[in-house]
């Protein structure tokens, strides 16, 4: 069903919404105009059993002609699979296709565009030690990144405990203690989450490893914040 979608489901699901915020706003264009091309995104808390990949942005960290070439690409790529294969993508391959995406969104975001606040390192440890508050509690977390405009992290709610209700405080909680040490005011993260549920093994075990790897892809040799914790059954 996903494969058969792909291509021009986001355009006609928000097509109306996002030429009005082409026409009106300089703000750069919400992760919801994208969600159904990658496969992705979703109203936190709509799932949360299973392990989640979840990349948090700043406001200013994706510019609009970034995220709207980056959508004409994976909608071309789609199409192009598509045909060359004479039938609809079956699950697996529409899941590299997103995978894909996401490194091709990493890159960009690893350019540390925007006012990237939280290259600050005393912004980085306030959002980290965000992230490791509810750990064991709330939530597992495995493997956790603070780049200068991004977080990425790998975590699993424990009962009782949606993914929505996790990043939630992690926004509020982060954001607040950024300001304060940062003496600034306004919003911090951009107001879209991009959360993706892991089933293979081999997923999380490809995304543990990019997470902790992430610094040095942006030649942020001996970044200190990032890390994954010990294997817990």
């Amino acid at each position: 069903m996903w494969a058969e979608v792909l291509a021009t489901s986001a355009r006609r699901r928000f097509g109306d919404r996002t030429k009005e915020r082409r026409d009106s706003s300089p703000q750069p264009l919400g992760w919801f105009e994208i969600a159904l091309t990658l496969m992705l995104a979703m109203e936190p808390g709509s799932r949360s059993a299973g392990t989640h990949y979840v990349t948090l942005r700043l406001v200013d960290a994706l510019p609009r002609p970034v995220v709207e070439a980056w959508h004409d690409d994976v909608d071309r790529h789609t199409a192009r699979l598509t045909k060359a294969k004479g039938r609809p993508l079956t699950e697996h391959e529409s899941r590299e296709v997103a995978h894909r995406s996401l490194g091709r969104m990493d890159r960009v975001l690893n350019q540390g565009r925007g006012r990237a606040v939280l290259r600050d390192e005393r912004a980085a440890s306030a959002v980290e030690s965000t992230l490791w508050g509810g750990d064991g509690e709330r939530y597992r977390l495995h493997a956790w990144v603070v780049m200068p405009n991004h977080v990425h992290a790998l975590v699993t709610p424990c009962p009782g405990h949606s993914i929505g209700e996790i990043v939630g405080e992690w926004r509020t909680e982060s954001a607040r203690r950024v300001n304060a040490e940062l003496r600034r005011t306004g919003p911090l993260w951009h107001p879209d989450t991009i959360d993706h549920v892991l089933i293979h093994p081999s997923d999380l075990a490809r995304v543990r490893a990019s997470i902790v790897a992430d610094p040095d892809q942006a030649s942020l040799h001996e970044w200190p914040f990032a890390g994954e914790t010990v294997s817990r059954r």
